[in-house]
Protein backbone atom coordinates (compact mmCIF):
# COMPACT_ATOMS: atom_id res chain seq x y z
CA UNK A 1 0.00 0.00 0.00
CA UNK A 2 1.21 3.54 -0.18
CA UNK A 3 0.49 7.00 1.09
CA UNK A 4 -1.07 10.17 -0.47
CA UNK A 5 2.76 10.59 -1.74
CA UNK A 6 3.12 7.34 -3.55
CA UNK A 7 5.33 5.99 -0.75
CA UNK A 8 4.72 2.24 -0.07
CA UNK A 9 3.47 1.84 3.46
CA UNK A 10 3.36 -1.50 4.12
CA UNK A 11 5.26 -4.87 2.80
CA UNK A 12 4.51 -8.42 3.99
CA UNK A 13 6.58 -11.57 3.68
CA UNK A 14 5.17 -14.40 3.10
CA UNK A 15 6.72 -17.98 2.01
CA UNK A 16 6.66 -18.79 -1.78
CA UNK A 17 3.62 -21.28 -1.83
CA UNK A 18 1.32 -18.95 -0.25
CA UNK A 19 -1.11 -17.65 -1.57
CA UNK A 20 -1.03 -13.76 -1.74
CA UNK A 21 -4.49 -12.72 -0.94
CA UNK A 22 -5.26 -14.91 1.68
CA UNK A 23 -3.54 -11.96 4.14
CA UNK A 24 -4.55 -9.05 2.14
CA UNK A 25 -7.75 -7.97 4.31
CA UNK A 26 -5.78 -8.24 7.07
CA UNK A 27 -2.62 -5.96 5.67
CA UNK A 28 -5.26 -3.57 4.91
CA UNK A 29 -6.92 -3.48 8.75
CA UNK A 30 -3.36 -2.78 9.75
CA UNK A 31 -2.76 -0.09 7.64
CA UNK A 32 -6.31 1.88 8.97
CA UNK A 33 -5.63 0.92 12.72
CA UNK A 34 -2.06 1.52 13.00
CA UNK A 35 -1.83 4.47 11.08
CA UNK A 36 -5.66 5.99 10.92
CA UNK A 37 -5.39 6.18 7.10
CA UNK A 38 -8.36 6.84 5.02
CA UNK A 39 -7.70 4.03 2.58
CA UNK A 40 -9.25 5.00 -0.91
CA UNK A 41 -7.36 3.46 -3.06
CA UNK A 42 -5.17 0.12 -2.98
CA UNK A 43 -2.51 -1.05 -5.65
CA UNK A 44 -1.62 -4.52 -5.63
CA UNK A 45 0.56 -7.25 -7.70
CA UNK A 46 -1.42 -9.70 -10.11
CA UNK A 47 -1.56 -11.72 -6.98
CA UNK A 48 -3.83 -10.49 -5.10
CA UNK A 49 -5.90 -10.23 -8.24
CA UNK A 50 -8.81 -12.61 -6.46
CA UNK A 51 -12.54 -12.10 -6.19
CA UNK A 52 -12.49 -12.05 -2.31
CA UNK A 53 -10.01 -8.99 -2.43
CA UNK A 54 -11.92 -7.24 -5.12
CA UNK A 55 -15.37 -7.53 -3.22
CA UNK A 56 -13.74 -7.01 0.45
CA UNK A 57 -12.39 -3.53 -1.18
CA UNK A 58 -15.28 -2.80 -2.83
CA UNK A 59 -17.50 -3.15 0.40
CA UNK A 60 -15.07 -1.06 2.23
CA UNK A 61 -15.56 1.63 -0.36
CA UNK A 62 -11.79 0.88 -1.88
CA UNK A 63 -10.86 1.18 -5.21
CA UNK A 64 -8.44 -1.20 -6.37
CA UNK A 65 -5.83 -1.04 -8.87
CA UNK A 66 -4.46 -4.74 -9.47
CA UNK A 67 -2.63 -6.14 -12.35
Amino acid sequence: MADKSGLITDVFVTPGNARDHVTYKDRVIRQKDTFRFNIKNCVADKGYGNHKVYQYLKNMGIEAYIR
